[in-house]
């Protein structure tokens, strides 16, 4: 869940700010009831819903301007950038396990 976490805070820190409903909308929700399924914990990040259905849209939208830090593909970017902690965690966790 924490890597869950620290992906939305980097996602919120690009995505792209108007009324302030796609940031809201912006959730990490611990799969399988937080237990490992198949050996592995899963978590979803993900925006939109009722609040921001256009989420998707703003997401892949490549050619939209947006204010920097904000972009397109701000949920992509937010995984790229923290796929090393991602898999130094997971490294550690198996260690662990």
């Amino acid at each position: 869940m924490a890597e869950g976490r620290a992906v939305l805070e980097r996602a919120l820190y690009y995505c792209p700010m108007d009324t302030g409903d796609l940031r809201e909308s912006g959730k990490v929700k611990a799969l399988h009831g937080g237990r490992a399924f198949a050996g592995e914990y899963v978590v979803e990040v993900k925006f939109g819903g009722t609040a921001a259905p256009y989420a998707v849209l703003v997401h892949e939208n490549m050619s939209a301007r947006h204010a920097p830090p904000t972009r397109s593909k701000y949920l992509w970017q937010a995984l790229v950038d923290r796929r090393g902690a991602m898999a130094a965690r997971a490294t550690r966790l198996k260690a662990v396990l």
